[in-house]
């Protein structure tokens, strides 16, 4: 008997056309800036103020998904740690693997159909399973790992600063499972009120790929590669640094460098007024 077909997904919103942030100040010599693995603080500054200040004038609504948008809230959290902080864990998972868009529906019918309790119980689900086979997957592996660290939720509560709380749940989860994911999970942490900790918002930004790639243009990284754990960790410290006001950073570094016409081999770099490498490279 053939597997039924998933249900069908929800189509991701459309992106929004973005006036230019490019001619909002005079351009930046760029002898001020070639040669520099990391730009002075000074043109960061002019970066932060010039494209957050775009970034308000857009009064747009984040897209990003919260643990809300999954049905768990605080008092998920009180009622059963472990439990919530798997369940976090499936829709980090599905956020980055799937999309986060489709993230919240391929969650929801995982929950509608008994499989997350039944992967939290480590029992075989009684039934048809009518669920995307990837999402059940994904929560499958989250599963496994939450089960060789049940004490991890406590672990968690007791960590003393935001580079242990992220230790704690790279021990766990990280080393070939997550990456990306690991700073949903900060995000979600902060954003559930759950877990306050000193240096918590420097990394609740996701260091994606096309994020890292806008910082390295600005001067705040030194490469936009990231080949291991503390490679993402300065790429999300570096987008709080761009943007501290935002929780969800890397949403406004990625509008801009897309508004701007940002790339290797810009178009754009003999008009652009901002410090960025391209306006160098011969």
């Amino acid at each position: 008997v053939p597997a039924p077909a998933p249900p069908p997904q929800p189509a991701p919103p459309p992106t929004p056309t973005l006036p230019s942030p490019l001619g909002r100040g005079p351009q930046i010599p760029t002898r001020r800036f070639l040669g520099q693995a990391r730009f002075e603080p000074s043109l960061i500054e002019i970066s932060r103020e010039r494209i957050g200040g775009w970034w308000a004038e857009q009064a747009l609504e984040s897209a990003a998904p919260l643990p809300s948008d999954f049905g768990i809230d605080g008092d998920t959290w009180n009622e059963d740690p472990e439990e919530a902080l798997f369940r976090l864990a499936v829709a980090a998972a599905l956020i980055t693997r799937v999309g986060g868009a489709l993230a919240p529906a391929r969650y929801q019918a995982l929950a509608s159909s008994g499989a997350l309790a039944a992967l939290m119980q480590g029992v075989a689900h009684d039934g048809p399973l009518d669920v995307d086979p990837n999402a059940l997957l994904l929560a499958s592996l989250v599963a496994r790992r939450c089960a060789e660290h049940p004490d991890l939720s406590a672990e968690l509560e007791r960590a003393s600063d935001a580079d242990a709380l992220f230790k704690l749940l790279n021990d766990a989860l990280g080393e070939g499972l997550f990456g990306l994911e690991l700073f949903w999970l900060l995000r979600a942490l902060k954003a559930l009120a759950i877990i306050r900790v000193e240096g918590l918002d420097a990394l609740t930004s996701i260091p994606r790929a096309e994020t890292r790639h806008a910082l390295f243009r600005l001067g705040l990284l030194e490469t936009p590669y990231a080949h291991d754990a503390p490679a993402l960790v300065a790429a999300a410290r570096a987008a709080h640094q761009l943007l501290p006001s935002l929780l969800v950073a890397e949403e406004a570094i990625e509008a801009f460098s897309r508004a701007a016409g940002c790339a290797y081999g810009c178009p754009h770099r003999r008009r652009c007024d901002l410090p960025c490498r391209e306006r160098g490279d011969l």
